[in-house]
């Protein structure tokens, strides 16, 4: 159920006004059997009647709640760095985007390792592969960040090992849940 709230907590980010009206009107049916529900680590559930006089505004308040829990995270993550990389192309990506034009952190570019996606654009931002990342890097050395977007432990754990091991610093590399 967490990691399903994750996913939702990430795609809440990005609805548009459509969508969270068609949603919300989904809640209004389904919203008290759900009210337990807490979005964990961060405390947050999506619908509490007793607050918001409709789900309209129950969802509202979850995805403010969300987008200052993730801003609050990646603030603290970047104060130390002129700009950031996202690793893993994905809606996590697109949601963490978000997160970094509100800080208005400079993000250089997205990288993947699917060579599908090199050259192509997520929200406004070029998505490059790992080698050209060095390149880049070379020339950037430690002041940017990178944030893997990835919601699998085992899969961050293997990007981080091979960031590491081609030479970033463990101080540069953080990684984002939803």
């Amino acid at each position: 159920i967490q990691a399903a709230l994750g996913i939702f907590s990430a795609l809440v980010l990005l609805l548009s006004e459509k969508d969270i009206q068609r949603l919300a009107n989904i809640l209004e049916k389904y919203g008290p059997s759900i009210s337990k529900l807490e979005k964990r680590p961060e405390g947050i559930t999506l619908y509490e009647k007793g607050v918001s006089e409709s789900a309209y505004n129950s969802i509202m308040t979850f995805r403010t709640r969300i987008l200052e829990n993730k801003i609050n995270v990646i603030r603290a993550y970047s104060k130390n760095f002129e700009s950031v990389y996202l690793y893993c192309r994905s809606k996590y990506t697109e949601a963490t985007i978000l997160c970094l034009e509100r800080l208005k952190l400079k993000i250089i570019a997205i990288i993947d390792d699917s060579e599908e996606y090199t050259g192509k654009f997520l929200s406004g931002y070029v998505t490059i592969n790992a080698k050209k990342f060095f390149e880049i890097r070379s020339i950037d050395d430690a002041k940017s960040l990178i944030i893997i977007t990835h919601q699998r432990p085992k899969v961050i754990k293997k990007i981080f090992s091979s960031l590491t091991r081609a030479g970033v610093s463990k101080t540069q590399i953080k990684s984002i849940s939803y």
